[in-house]
């Protein structure tokens, strides 16, 4: 579904680029596919609902990654450089699956929903994972995926 949502609005993409001016039809459609592209990432991350909402997740002192998803399964996840701290909150992303169609889960999490505490310790453990797991790639040579 998001493969054929990617190259539909890849097609009318081409097609806005080509027009000698957008007409509001073309606008209402770019604006179709991004909502739909959205839609599934949305209702994850933001909604929390849905097989690819994150509904628990553990970090143990060792470094290992647990998380539950939507349909109830345990899974060992590898932390992905690409979580970060926004300010107010920290965007957890984990890799699910390896390979060249490799799957991310995604979480949100807000200050308010944790002890200050708690999240001050999170987001220093999160920068210090982070920055141990680019160097691990990046000594290795392996792409971020």
């Amino acid at each position: 579904m998001q493969a054929l949502a990617a190259l539909f609005c890849s097609v009318i993409a081409a097609s806005l680029a080509f027009a000698p001016s957008p007409a509001a039809v073309w606008r209402a459609l770019a604006g179709l596919c991004t909502a739909c592209l959205l839609w599934q990432p949305l209702q994850g991350v933001i909604f929390q609902s849905g097989a690819s909402a994150v509904r628990r997740l553990s970090w143990e002192p060792d470094g290992r990654w647990s998380i539950v998803l939507g349909d109830g399964l345990e899974r060992e996840v590898a932390l992905h450089p690409s979580s970060a701290a926004l300010g107010p909150w920290l965007l957890l992303a984990w890799s699910v699956s390896r390979g060249p169609l490799a799957r991310r889960s995604h979480a949100l999490i807000d200050a308010a929903s944790v002890s200050p505490v708690t999240f001050r310790a999170l987001r220093g453990r999160l920068k210090l994972e982070v920055a141990g797991t680019r160097e691990r790639r990046r000594a290795s040579g392996s792409r971020l995926n």
